[in-house]
């Protein structure tokens, strides 16, 4: 998590309710390591992101077939 630009937190802080914030596999991987095996994103390196946005109250969905991640804030009743 290192390599993580420091905005990103800010990005995450400053998201809208509801609203996705898509990020390529490739950053993912950079930011997250392992990072990408086999074409997508090693198990370690998403479960890294969803443990990262949960601090800004986000969801982090990946889906292996796809070339990006997505960090949702939560909506709270």
């Amino acid at each position: 998590m290192d390599k993580k630009p420091e905005n990103l937190a800010d990005i995450l802080e400053a998201l809208p309710k509801g609203t996705p914030f898509f990020v390529p596999i490739e950053l993912l991987g950079l930011w997250f390591p392992p990072g990408v095996v086999g074409g997508a994103l090693d198990p370690k390196s998403q479960k890294s992101a969803e443990e990262y946005g949960a601090h800004f109250n986000c969801l982090f969905a990946y889906v292996a077939d796809e070339p990006h991640g997505c960090f949702t804030k939560q909506i709270s009743n």
